[in-house]
């Protein structure tokens, strides 16, 4: 890519060509002439250690990660809830597909005099290309990828147990529709590389993006602190029942097709009846086992407990639900506001308390999108609030100002959005 509005995918070596063979590593336990095996202290005899290192005035970075979590649901986050996250990684990919990959449109325009290819990535330039006479191209393809990892920062939600993975491009491009509409719209303008430079301040307006600073772009993205939205998915996955000895339940299986032999629990035409049990087939036999060996499934269907060469693990169904960030990014907003202090016992023609107070990270997100009248958010109070600083309030947005919410009374009327309710059509 020679600047930031062209770039070609198609300039690849001709098929068939290989590039510079790696190094071959021996096999066995000896590399470069070491033996692995050799202890650790004889590899470094006489050998020149490199034991400095210039310091700098950067500062050491130490956060409160808190708990780990598995099931997002325990910690409270909702599918579309916005969050702030810390990118702790970023890195720059030239060509990359991502995991979820999708098709690209890009104009391909080719000079008549030469029959050379001139390829173009960016969206702007993909529209004005094919509308001058270009030919569009749906294709996947390796482009330029902005790579990160990021984490919450908020304490309420701790950490993700595993980080967050944002695979992003690094332009604008046209990503094509799974499926053509009828006006013959091929693909739409992909911004979310664009959202997350501009939400993490990694760009400023008129610099270029470009293979030349894409990787300097990316570096700036590390350690800063970004507005994302959460996404929830819900699946029912297999796995093995586990005894109360935390062991896997092992069932009577059917040799041919692996499924657990199940029997059902007659109805009882009174209490006085044994309960009579009968496989599930088309036999409609009496199960005449021991009752002690039924395993409950669900209802009146019972596997067989068993540990012969016949026998499987029982498995059931989990629920699991994973988070995810979608990938459009918000800067986050300012946090810092001054806040009119609830005070019941003020005289009606008192001036109105007014201090300085910064949102929580917890709460924040509830304006990523707009300050909306009536939303609230948790407030730490600063100067001018007194003997009150340092407290945690909550705090409403009335459409030109923050108050503090009042508090509930005892049999929980008043207080808060009650009070608010017509703030929305201030």
């Amino acid at each position: 890519m020679s600047d930031n509005t062209e770039f070609d995918p198609f300039n690849q070596p001709a098929e068939g060509a290989q590039g510079e063979p790696a190094d071959a590593v021996p096999g066995g336990d000896v590399l470069d002439g070491i033996d692995l095996d050799t202890e650790l202290d004889d590899l470094f005899d006489d050998a020149d250690m490199e034991l400095s290192e210039d310091e700098t005035d950067e500062a050491v970075q130490v956060y409160e990660s808190g708990s780990t979590y598995v099931n997002p649901l325990d910690v409270g986050l909702q599918d579309k809830m916005w969050v702030p996250v810390r990118i702790t990684t970023a890195a720059f990919k030239e060509k990359h597909t991502p995991r979820l990959s999708s098709k690209v449109c890009l104009a391909v325009k080719v000079d008549p005099e030469s029959g050379k290819k001139r390829v173009y990535v960016p969206f702007e330039q993909v529209e004005a290309q094919i509308a001058a006479g270009a030919t569009e191209v749906i294709r996947e393809h390796e482009l330029p990828y902005f790579i990160c990892e990021a984490n919450h920062v908020a304490p309420k939600y701790g950490q993700r147990r595993y980080p967050y993975e944002i695979e992003v491009p690094a332009l604008t491009i046209k990503t094509a529709l799974f499926k053509q509409n009828r006006s013959g719209r091929t693909g739409y303008k992909n911004e979310d590389g664009r959202s997350l430079r501009m939400a993490a301040g990694a760009t400023q307006p008129g610099e270029a993006v470009n293979l030349k600073t894409m990787p300097v772009i990316a570096k700036r993205m590390e350690d800063k602190i970004v507005m994302a939205q959460i996404t929830l998915s819900t699946k029912n996955k297999p796995r093995p029942r586990l005894d109360a000895n935390n062991q896997p339940v092992t069932v009577l299986v059917n040799p041919e097709t692996g499924a657990p032999v199940t029997v059902f629990a007659a109805q009882k035409q009174n209490d006085e009846d044994p309960q009579v049990y009968i496989y599930n087939d088309e036999s409609g036999s009496f199960y005449e086992g021991n009752e002690k060996l039924l395993v409950h499934i669900k209802d009146q269907v019972y596997a067989i407990a068993d540990s012969s060469e016949n026998s499987g693990a029982l498995m059931e169904d989990q629920v699991q639900t994973t988070d995810y960030l979608k990938t459009k990014f918000m800067p986050v907003p300012e946090r810092k506001i001054e806040v009119e202090l609830y005070d019941p016992e003020a005289d009606v023609d008192a001036e109105p308390v007014v201090a300085k107070g910064e949102i929580t990270w917890d709460t924040v997100g509830a304006i990523t999108l707009n300050k909306a009248p009536g939303v609230p958010v948790d407030v730490v109070l600063g100067s001018g609030a007194g003997k009150r600083i340092g407290q945690t309030i909550t705090a409403v947005w009335l459409g030109t100002q923050w108050n503090e919410q009042p508090p509930k009374t005892e049999d929980g009327q008043g207080g808060g959005l009650d009070e608010f309710a017509s703030a929305k059509n201030l």
